[in-house]
């Protein structure tokens, strides 16, 4: 809240006419008047208007009777109409407008403020963009979002060492976090709550967050929240956001949904498609920023460019959604009630909760209605229990479903996470299939037939012991995303033809070596967005595979490997440059380099970097700390030398700051100015970093400072600890 009054105040206090309606936007219970009381009693604020007149609206009120109050706030005695418009046109006047809901309502006070053209400023709140843009076209309106469930964590637990929390404590805190669904609002109310401070005990605290757990539960199930009015009455869809809303009803509670799983689903499914020259993923995460804007969806962790990794919808949204997912999205949910033996089913999803009604049709040997399944679009199970059990059912399911002509229409088998699912040897049956998701699943083998289904357009068996898969992967016209496992399964040796892959977005995971054609081979891939590769090759016949990689204009996360003949890290050519990829935002670079990229060979959109083994015998920092837009940085066993500096004004973006195992480094200088906006920073492993630098103690925007595997003698007689943004301590651990 503390960014949101500086911005707003800026506008408020700026001299200027325009804007002359300063709109706060958001849901009920989100924190709009909270944030406009503390505008309107801030001292600058009070200072600059002559005269300050707060008004409380609501959908019935004395429209006259407002009128009149104005009239004694400004004027100080009862006067007429004419009056009161002399006096605000004389005077520099801020006027509070809270809850003002409909465009009428504005229509019927807007003629009681005459425009002064002093710099006179009306601030209005509001649930209703609409209502905001009536009121002034070329206003600021400013949109209160939920905060992410680490920034409630981080204002739960502020300012106190995370390290003090006890582990029980935590554990609270963690389900406040969940509970309080990203509402500014609730999370303020509960700061402190997790504090030992003042005298009090574990136990003591252990009560306050159990007692303030179910104060919310209480008061939540009960209040005025964004989402009290989304699916009773449901309201008209213009923008087109219900089916996606609807869909988040397909995922467990507080199940965190990373972002490129669920635009794959939502390609997959063709609730979005391709606009123009807009491929289908781009349009998707638009719909997910709408939202996401709109307070639908609460993000739980972001990238380091500000888009979402994992998202999930508050658990009181959630519900109602459940209630109303068998019709909207034809969902039979494992938990939810069975539906009749002759209802049409497009999507099974399996929660694996208590109390689950139809566990049988996966789970036991009895025969489910399969005409039921004729339509089947989706199959997704979130049964996460360990051995064997649950993936064999699972295989067994699919099997009698396949041989009973069912799963024709299947477009989606979403297995992500579940534990060495048996898959069929007949999957080709699935002739319609677009997403095959095993990533986490740990299987070692997958049936040959996967390369008969030219439909699909993601397979991802990313973290799994794969080893053997058809090269016929690559004569899959339809393929977007394709995520390997980092293993010589992923070996390029193909020659693409006319009828091969068109428009591979996302390669991961592939392994090239001196026999990879990149010349009328990995060449044909010019739309790639996300590439990361393993390879094997000499610091010479690198050169081919780093000139196509410059051409790749659409890139925006590059992960590279070098391997040596052993397997083991290998070097890294020195003409390597990425200046020509623009779109580049995230690039990982492990290996080792005889010196590091000049400034200018770094793309110039650069917002994180990861050295690892690297090698560098040079300072990195001066170079680094010259990128203009760089916000994360982590530097892994990639400097050798014994001294580190930072200047003043360098890294001015950078967010975090992670420096591992820098065996020799001794001695690290920090300047004053340096790293101006560093919010996170961790050193381990660093055993000669005897002494910190003391301009660490004066970045007041540092909020998570973490040691770990660091000599003791660091810390020592400079009051460290006492400084109260350091939240997790674990020295000489």
């Amino acid at each position: 809240m503390e960014q949101d009054i500086i911005r707003i105040k800026e506008k408020i206090i700026d001299g200027n006419d325009q804007p002359y309606v300063i709109s706060i936007v958001g849901g009920g219970g989100i924190g709009k008047t909270t944030l406009a009381e503390q505008l309107y009693n801030h001292e600058d604020v009070a200072d600059h208007f002559a005269c300050r007149v707060w008004i409380r609206a609501s959908q019935k009120y004395d429209k006259r009777g407002i009128l009149r109050y104005m009239l004694q706030r400004v004027a100080k005695e009862e006067t007429s109409k004419q009056r009161h418009h002399d006096f605000l046109k004389e005077n520099r006047y801020l006027i509070v407008l809270d809850g003002i809901e409909a465009i009428e309502d504005w229509d019927a006070l807007k003629e009681a403020f005459p425009e002064a053209k002093n710099g006179s400023k009306i601030l209005l709140t509001s649930g209703c963009p609409e209502v905001a843009k009536h009121a002034d076209p070329e206003g600021y309106i400013h949109k209160l979002r939920l905060l992410s469930d680490e920034e409630s964590w981080e204002i739960l637990t502020a300012p106190q060492n995370r390290g003090s929390i006890h582990p029980d404590v935590a554990e609270f805190g963690e389900k406040i976090v969940k509970i309080s669904n990203g509402l500014p609002l609730t999370i303020l109310n509960s700061k402190g709550v997790l504090s030992t401070a003042k005298g009090n005990t574990v136990s003591d605290v252990l009560g306050s967050a159990k007692r303030l757990l179910g104060e919310l539960t209480s008061s939540l199930d009960k209040s005025k929240t964004p989402w009290s009015d989304v699916m009773d009455p449901v309201p008209p869809d213009e923008l087109g956001l219900k089916k996606f809303l609807d869909y988040f009803a397909l995922f467990p509670q507080d199940f965190e949904i990373p972002t490129r799983r669920l635009i794959s689903l939502w390609v997959a499914e063709e609730l979005v498609k391709q606009i123009d020259d807009t491929p289908p993923e781009t349009v998707a995460e638009k719909f997910l920023n709408d939202l996401i804007n709109r307070n639908l969806v609460i993000v739980v962790k972001m990238r380091s460019d500000g888009r979402a990794q994992r998202v999930r919808v508050p658990n009181v949204l959630r519900q109602r959604l459940l209630n109303c997912a068998h019709s909207n999205l034809g969902v039979n949910l494992v938990n939810a009630s069975t539906p009749s033996a002759t209802a049409r089913m497009y999507r099974f999803v399996d929660h694996c909760e208590p109390n689950d009604t139809q566990l049988d049709q996966i789970y036991a040997d009895k025969k489910p209605s399969w005409e039921s399944y004729k339509n089947l679009l989706s199959f997704c199970s979130f049964d996460f229990g360990k051995g064997d059990g649950p993936g064999e059912m699972i295989g067994n399911f699919l099997f009698r479903g396949i041989a009973q002509n069912c799963f024709q229409s299947l477009l989606i088998l979403d297995l992500e996470r579940v534990y060495k699912p048996k898959l069929p040897e007949e999957l080709d049956e699935l002739v319609k299939l677009r997403y095959l998701g095993l990533r986490w699943t740990y299987l070692d083998t997958i049936p040959k037939s996967v390369g008969k289904l030219r439909c699909l357009q993601t397979i991802d068996v990313k973290h799994t012991y794969i080893s053997t898969f058809p090269s016929s992967i690559w004569k899959m016209r339809g393929l977007r995303h394709l995520y390997l496992n980092e293993s010589r399964l992923g070996r390029f040796d193909h020659q693409p033809s006319s009828r091969s892959v068109k428009n591979l977005q996302s390669l991961w995971g592939l392994f090239v070596d001196k026999d990879s054609p990149v010349k009328d081979g990995l060449d044909k891939f010019t739309c790639l967005t996300k590439l990361g590769l393993v390879f094997q090759l000499s610091v010479h016949q690198q050169d081919a595979l780093l000139r196509w990689i410059e051409k790749l204009h659409l890139l925006k996360s590059l992960r590279l490997r070098s391997k040596n003949e052993m397997g083991k890290t290998g070097p890294f050519c020195s003409t390597l440059s990425f200046k020509n990829n623009k779109d580049l935002t995230d690039l990982y670079l492990l290996g080792s380099l005889e010196k590091l990229l000049e400034q200018n060979a770094f793309p110039p959109n650069l917002i994180s970097l990861i050295l690892s083994v690297s090698g560098l015998k040079e300072d990195p920092m001066p170079t680094l700390g010259s990128l203009p837009k760089l916000r994360f940085l982590k530097l892994s066993n990639s400097y050798t030398g014994k001294c580190m500096a930072c200047s003043s004004r360098c890294f001015p973006e950078l967010r975090v700051l992670k420096i591992w195992n820098m065996e020799e480094l001794g001695t690290w200088s920090v300047e004053v100015g340096a790293m101006p906006k560093l919010k996170e920073l961790e050193i381990r492993s660093c055993r000669k970093l005897k002494k910190l630098p003391d301009e660490l103690k004066r970045i007041t925007t540092l909020r998570d400072f973490k040691l770990s595997d660091m000599p003791e003698e660091c810390t020592k007689g400079d009051n460290w600890v006492e400084m109260v943004r350091i939240v997790d301590w674990n020295v000489g651990e």
